[in-house]
Order: C-alpha cells, then sequence, then structure tokens
C-alpha cells in the first residue's frame, strides 16, 4: 500500500509519512499559506476506480466538511489531481483512546470527559445528517489538553432515505470495524444515528473496562457474537462502577436501535448528571490495565494524525511511568487530621498544574462572622497564588451554590473549603483541601482573640495552606506578607467590597496604606485594580510597576499590566507583556485566555475564536465559555448557533448564572425570539435592576408589538436613569408606534437637545440620526447615518439602525442593502416588523427572505 512519499500534495510541502491503512496513505504537511500542520489522507485510486464511487466520496467528503466542532477533527480541502483524491485535514497530537486504554492511562473521570466530548460531536454531525460508521477507539483521539477528537469521517454517510447506495460502498456491503460496529451495520443493514451510539457504548465499555465487549479469536467470531450474544455487565468486571454509568453502557449496546438511546443529546445529559452524581477521583482512579489491549479484529494502524507521533510514544511512556494514587491517612499535630493523597508531579519535578477554588461560609452570623469569613477567603487566595503551579479562581467570579456546584462551574480540579464553626468568643477556622469528594487534607485552628487581629489570621491560613500543598512550594522572588496589622485592617475592610464599587477616596486609602507598608503586594494589585476601574491607567500602571518589582516571578502583576494595556489600547506594549507572561508561567491557561482578549483588541475576531476555542478546550469553565460566546456573537451569522450551545452549556454548569442569563438574552433578543428574550429579562430583573436589563425588557416588548407595554417598561429605565438617550430613545418609539405623536415627537427633540455637538461617539450619533430621520430632517438624519457606517461597518446594530435610518427618509435601496447584511449576520427577522420598515416590507423579494429566515 505504501507508495514513494511525494515532496508536495497540491500547495502543500510533505514532511513525512504518518501511516496507511483504510482506504489510503496519510501525510503530515506544511502548509506554507497558513503557516500550520495539516495531515493529508490520499485515497488509493483503486478505492475510487468507478466514477460513480468517485463522485459519492467528493460528494460525501464535502458533507463532512462542513461539520465543526471542537470534538470533530476538521476538514480543511478536498484535492484533486492525477494521483488521485485526498483530504487535507486538521492535524492533531496527542494519543488515541487505543494506545491510552493499553498504558492504563485512562481513569474514570477522564473516560466521562471523553465519552461526554465524544457524545456532543456525534450530536451536531446528527443534527447536519450525518452518521460516523466507524466510531471506533483508534479514531479518538485524546490532545494534550485532555480534549476528544473524533478521526475519519470519511465513512460516515448523508442521512437519507435512499438506498445504500448513495454511500462509498456497494449494496449490503460493510463498512468498519466489526468489534465496534452495531448489529444492524453488522448485519449489512441500514444504518442511522443510533448505530454510532451503539459504537459509543463500545467505546465507554473498552475505556471502562480495558476489555472489549465483544472478543474472540478471529473477526468471524466477533462478528457472530456481535450479532448474537450479550456482552458481560460492565459491573460484573468492574464492582465499582456506578449503577447508574454501568446501566448507560447497557443500554447503548443494546441489540434492537429502539431501544438505545433516543439521541446523542440525551447521552450526554445522562453522563453530565452521571457526572456531577459521583466522585470522580474514587471512580477506577487508576484503572490498572498497563498490558491489557483492546481486542481488535485484525492489525490496525494508529489514526493519521498520531501514527508514527515521537510526542504520542513520550505521552504514552510518561503516562506508564506516572505512580498510582495512593490514600495515606496521616495524624497531624495539634490534634487536627489531614488526609494526604497523591498528587501528580510533571517534568523535571515541576508540579502538575491544579486550579483550585476558594469557598469559604459560615454557620454563625453577624459582624465578626463576616469578618472572619472575608479574612480567611483573602489569605486563602493571596497564599494559593504565591505557590508554584496552582492557579486560583476569584471567588468574586465564581458561581453561587454549594461548593460541589462552584467547582463544577469553573472546571476546577479541586476545592478549598474554608468553614467557621462554634459560637463561643473563639471561632473555629476548618480547612479542608477536596477533590471530587475525596479530602486530601484538612486542618482546623482557633481565630485570634481580638477582632481586629486579620494579620495573625492571614499568616495562620498562610503557614497551614503551605502543608496543605506540598509539592507546590513558593514561586521565587515573591515576598512574604509584609504589611502592618493595622494597614492590613484597612485593607481588608476596602478588600470586601468588589474593586468596581471602590471610588477614588478608597484609591487614596490604598495609597496612604502602601505609604506605611511599602512592600504589601497584594495592596499594589488592589490599588491598581481600582486605578485601571476609575480609568485612570497611568496611575494603575504606576502602582503595577512597584508590584512587580518586588514580585518579578508572579503573574498577577504580569497579567495585570495586560489588562491595563488592552483597555488603553497600548496594543503594541499587550504583545510585549503578553510574551513576557508566556515566560513566567509557559503554556498555562491564563496565556491562552490572554492571547485571545488580545487577538478581539485587535480586531482579529475570528482568530479570536480560534483561541476562545482552545481555551475552552482546556478549561470550559462558565468564564471561558462566556469569552467564547462572546466572541461568536460578536462574528454573528453561521456562529449564532454556537453562540446558544455555548451559552446553554454554560447555564447547565452553572444554574442561574447572571452573566450566561444576560449574554442569552442578548442572543435571543438581537438574533432569536424575543418572547424567549422577554423571559430571560424578567428573570434577570428579579436580581438587578440595571438600566440596560429594564430597556432590553421593554425592546422585547416593542418587537413583540406590545407598544403600551414596552412604553411603560421604557419610563421605568428612564426614571431610573434620567440621562438615557436609549432608554428616552425606546420610550418616543413605543410612544410613536402606539399613535402618540406629538408625545414622541418631543422626546425626539429632548434627545437631540441633550446631544447637542458634544460627543462624537458612533452609538450616540446613530440614536441622533434616528431622531432626526423620524422628526423629517432627512438629508441630515442620512448624512450622520453614512458617517457612523464608514466607522462601524462591521457592526451589526449599527447596520441595522442604518437600515431603519434609510427606510424612514425613503432611501429603499440602501436600506435592503444594509437590511440584507444584517441578516446575512444572523440578525432576527422580528427586527424589520416594527414601524419604519413599512415601505421596505412592501418589496415581495424582502418579505420572501424573512420568511427563509
Amino acid at each position: 500500500m505504501t507508495s514513494e512519499i511525494p515532496e508536495a500534495i497540491g500547495a502543500y510541502q510533505i514532511r513525512r509519512r504518518l501511516g496507511a491503512g483504510g482506504m489510503g496513505e496519510v501525510f503530515l504537511a506544511w502548509d506554507e499559506r497558513l503557516k500550520r500542520h495539516v495531515a493529508i489522507k490520499r485515497i488509493l485510486p483503486d478505492v475510487l476506480s468507478r466514477s460513480d464511487s468517485r463522485q459519492r466520496f467528493q460528494r460525501e467528503a464535502r458533507a463532512a466538511a462542513a461539520l465543526n466542532h471542537p470534538a470533530i477533527v476538521q476538514i480543511f480541502e478536498l484535492l484533486e489531481d492525477e494521483a488521485g483524491d485526498s483530504i487535507v485535514m486538521e492535524y492533531v497530537e496527542g494519543s488515541s483512546v487505543a494506545e491510552l486504554v493499553a498504558a492504563g492511562a485512562i481513569d474514570g473521570a477522564t473516560a466521562l470527559r471523553v465519552a461526554r466530548q465524544v457524545a456532543e460531536g456525534l450530536a451536531e454531525a446528527h443534527r447536519r445528517g450525518l452518521v460516523h460508521r466507524d466510531l471506533k477507539a483508534e479514531n479518538v483521539i485524546v490532545t494534550a489538553a485532555g480534549r476528544a477528537k473524533i478521526l475519519d469521517f470519511g465513512l460516515a454517510k448523508r442521512l437519507s432515505k435512499r438506498s445504500l447506495d448513495e454511500s462509498l460502498t456497494r449494496d449490503g456491503a460493510i463498512l468498519g470495524t466489526v468489534r465496534a460496529m452495531s448489529p444492524e451495520q453488522a448485519g449489512g443493514e441500514a444504518v442511522g444515528r443510533r448505530s454510532d451510539l451503539y459504537s459509543l457504548g463500545v467505546l465507554l465499555y473498552e475505556m471502562l473496562t480495558g476489555l472489549s465487549p465483544f472478543r474472540g479469536e478471529n473477526a468471524l467470531q466477533i462478528h457472530r457474537k456481535v450479532l448474537m450474544e450479550r456482552p458481560p455487565s460492565p459491573r460484573a468486571l468492574r464492582p465499582e462502577l456506578p449503577e447508574a454509568l454501568s446501566t448507560l453502557i447497557e443500554s447503548l449496546l443494546e441489540k434492537d436501535p429502539e431501544r438505545r438511546p433516543g439521541s446523542a443529546g440525551e447521552v450526554v445529559e445522562t453522563l453530565e448528571e452521571v457526572t456531577s452524581a459521583v466522585d470522580l477521583d474514587r471512580l477506577l482512579p487508576a484503572l490498572g490495565l498497563q498490558g491489557r489491549q483492546v481486542a481488535t479484529d485484525a492489525p490496525t494502524v494508529a489514526p493519521p494524525s498520531v501514527a508514527e507521533s515521537r510526542a504520542t510514544k513520550r505521552s504514552v511512556q510518561a503516562r506508564r511511568r506516572r505512580p498510582r494514587r495512593a490514600m495515606l491517612a496521616v495524624a497531624a499535630a495539634v490534634g487536627a487530621v489531614a488526609v494526604v493523597a497523591w498528587i501528580g508531579v510533571t517534568g523535571r519535578g515541576r508540579p502538575q498544574p491544579v486550579h483550585v477554588v476558594v469557598a469559604v461560609e459560615s454557620a454563625a452570623r453577624g459582624p465578626l462572622a463576616e469578618h472572619v469569613v472575608l479574612g480567611v477567603e483573602v489569605a486563602a487566595v493571596s497564599s494559593l497564588q504565591t505557590l508554584d503551579g496552582v492557579t486560583v479562581v476569584d471567588p468574586s467570579l465564581a458561581a453561587t451554590g454549594p461548593p460541589s456546584a462552584i467547582r463544577r462551574a469553573q472546571a476546577a480540579d479541586e476545592l478549598l473549603v474554608g468553614e467557621i464553626t462554634g459560637a463561643g468568643p473563639l471561632p473555629t477556622v476548618v480547612l479542608r483541601r477536596v477533590r471530587g469528594s475525596a479530602i486530601l487534607w484538612t486542618e482546623s485552628f482557633e481565630v485570634p482573640p481580638a477582632p481586629d487581629e486579620s494579620l495573625a489570621l492571614a499568616n495562620a491560613v498562610r503557614i497551614r495552606l503551605r502543608r496543605a500543598y506540598p509539592e507546590h512550594g513558593r514561586l521565587p522572588g515573591v515576598p512574604e506578607l509584609e504589611v502592618r496589622d493595622r494597614d492590613y485592617e484597612k485593607f481588608l475592610a476596602l478588600k470586601g467590597r468588589v474593586a468596581a464599587n471602590l471610588g477614588e477616596r478608597d484609591l487614596e486609602s490604598l495609597e496612604a496604606i502602601l505609604e506605611t507598608s511599602p512592600r504589601f503586594l497584594d495592596g499594589y494589585l488592589l490599588a491598581a485594580e481600582v486605578a485601571r476601574t476609575l480609568k485612570q491607567l497611568d496611575r494603575a500602571l504606576r502602582w503595577i510597576r512597584r508590584a512587580e518589582e518586588l514580585a518579578p516571578a508572579d503573574p498577577r502583576p504580569v497579567r495585570n499590566r495586560f489588562k491595563i494595556e488592552v483597555q488603553a489600547s497600548r496594543l503594541e506594549a499587550a504583545k510585549r507583556t503578553l510574551a513576557k507572561l508566556e515566560e513566567v508561567v509557559p503554556g498555562d491557561l491564563l496565556v491562552y485566555r490572554s492571547r485571545a482578549q488580545l487577538l478581539d483588541a485587535e480586531g482579529r475576531t475570528a482568530e479570536s475564536l480560534k483561541a476562545w476555542q482552545r481555551v475552552v478546550e482546556m478549561r470550559p469553565s462558565w468564564r471561558n465559555l462566556f469569552g467564547l460566546a462572546a466572541v461568536e456573537l460578536d462574528l454573528g451569522g453561521s456562529e449564532i448557533d454556537n453562540a446558544r450551545r455555548h451559552l446553554e452549556q454554560l447555564l447547565r454548569i452553572s444554574p442561574g448564572n447572571f452573566w450566561g442569563l444576560s449574554k442569552l438574552a442578548q442572543l435571543e433578543l438581537r438574533y432569536g425570539d424575543p418572547q424567549h428574550a422577554e423571559t430571560l429579562y424578567r428573570e434577570l430583573g428579579e436580581v438587578s435592576s440595571l438600566v440596560a436589563i429594564v430597556h432590553n425588557l421593554g425592546w422585547s416588548l416593542f418587537l413583540q408589538h406590545r407598544f403600551d407595554e414596552a412604553a411603560e417598561v421604557f419610563q421605568q429605565a428612564l426614571d431610573q436613569d434620567p440621562s438615557s438617550l436609549r432608554a428616552r430613545l425606546g420610550l418616543a418609539d413605543a410612544e410613536h408606534a402606539a399613535g402618540n405623536r406629538e408625545v414622541a415627537d418631543s422626546l425626539y427633540r429632548e434627545i437631540l437637545e441633550a446631544i447637542g455637538a458634544a460627543t462624537d461617539a458612533s452609538a450616540v450619533k446613530i440614536i441622533e440620526a434616528q431622531c432626526l430621520a423620524r422628526l423629517g430632517e432627512f438629508d441630515r438624519a442620512v448624512e450622520v447615518t453614512q458617517q457612523v457606517l464608514w466607522r462601524e461597518s462591521e457592526n451589526v446594530e449599527t447596520i441595522y439602525q442604518a437600515a431603519l435610518v434609510y427606510a424612514l427618509a425613503g432611501d429603499l435601496r440602501s436600506a435592503r442593502v444594509n437590511a440584507v447584511a444584517a441578516l446575512r449576520r444572523g440578525l432576527s427577522p422580528s427586527s424589520f416588523q416594527i414601524p419604519g420598515f413599512e415601505a421596505l416590507l412592501a418589496y415581495p423579494e424582502f418579505q420572501g427572505l424573512l420568511v427563509s429566515r
């Protein structure tokens, strides 16, 4: 099957052969145009010897190329030349599930995560009408970041009611790998979505037991077992498996497709329920399957993207050397008990990175209890951030709910739980390091007797946390907590309030603290954050420079400098700071997040999208899902469905999350269903009275033609903030639509008087243009609109509002051009069903365009 390695295929420079198998050879190639590695699968000529076979192959390859999902290897291009057809696809480095199972390197948590991601990928493929038909352990790659990638949709076929000859095979022929194929596929019958679910069940079975459910001496024996025999229950082989998980696998392996789960989406939901209900760290913490090999039908070739990969071999060997986790019960001094678990160490003595959420609570109530909770929380976060390899979630950004829910929402590895107990004069602080439901370490101590001894409390927490994380040494060059008692007490009082709520006087108080405690690192960081919030960016940079001098190896000052420079649009400086951050914490999630934010600030939104996808692959926390969805929402168009899916995923792991609900409501208002948007904004209004929420609720009512109700809500927004131009414009539009023309015109004039000539901001100028158009001053309205469009030509809101101005002015050609542009970016057709677009709606072709959307 092998042949001489070509120097190039199409425009791609061939680096080496990765492997051969299936329908052809696979090569690693370099794309000189986009400066990236790709994998190229060249289909053997005899596979497509008939012209109709080649046409079917090309048709199905194009269908597979339409798939765009983080769990599916992306097909980039289909090449045709004299040597045959070739598929250019994403190159993925990692290990196949088959390799990892053989190396004993898949624990229960990894198996569930991989299965969930594969199920999510299948759900997307099935939604688009594609079935994989050859899903197996060799065709799923796990990247270094722990992300599952499904390979080889080359056997996929478009779902239809037509004959099997629509696929890449003759009628009745069997494609795929016998041990992993469904009974209906093995019997030569038609396959559908549930056939892939069967193969997913085989994959789960193999990951969690290390054995194939169907084993035999040859492919014929395996084929018979697939058709006739029921495999042993997974719990019969691994009694420690949760019953719900074993039941799911057995249902996936039902011979009758109708008895399997109805969809891949259902499997995702079940896996999420199992994941949230079990202790992932005690669920098969180490399968101990070294040397056990998943049974195969015949000698197989490793997946194209990892075959012959040195990186893969090193990865598997490293996993084989990795020690088992062992739980050791150790009696600690002063009556404290510590339960210590093995925590992996990577590289040359570097600790394995750990992502920690801090959650502190108290059963007691009152000022002293609140003071102690805040003191423990601030001290814990500050202390953990000085440890090498520990990343801490800022508690102010954490989701709400019990600690386990917070950890899930943040996709964190561990919790540091603080509990304040005791109702006497000396409350007790209990600290626990928790992974899953396993307590890795715990220790308790009494709170210092005087409530103003916050520094003593902080030192008590700091000393104990160093014992809790013995494998994570202190970062070099990070000073101890050097601050006067009284200064720390003042600092804690300021820290108890969100930085965004601190003002100039608070910043002056912080500066006074730093004069008497000049080596107080946390004080400089808070002062810089408050100054940044107040948009005093030079002042913020001054404090960050001092923090960097004190702690050159601490990533926090570097990250804060980056945020300030991006906010100040000093993007070249931000690039240099990002390079320094990568030196301080190479490969850290913080670097990837920062890179995504910089690309977005540079207007490179498509590249920012790829970067955010990488961040979510590394850690699918609610914050990262929010960042990805925000970029997808900015891109609009085909990314809207992805944004909705990621926001729904965010709300599954963080129910009721304010930011997730807000962004989903924004999406529905702009691109989806105004009635759903109304529901979401009413839910948000129960927890927040922000003017923006009230205004958007009014707009959702306006889009539903409930103009009187919309006017009442816009008036509420205006009562809250009389200076809000958007609320006043919404009220004017609602009154105009309700037939109250005089009231509306008066409001339009008030807006124009308020705007005056003082501002040139695009958001304000487009409001001015709308008011001018409503008052009949069409020439000025169009002139202002064109100025805004010149600056904001890609902003969907600006394009939409420009279409409205042109429609009001009677320039229907320009109105139609901008309306179509907004629709192509995904804007909801309901946005054009409001007063002002009547003349445009008179065009049958525009009406047809709205209906087609």
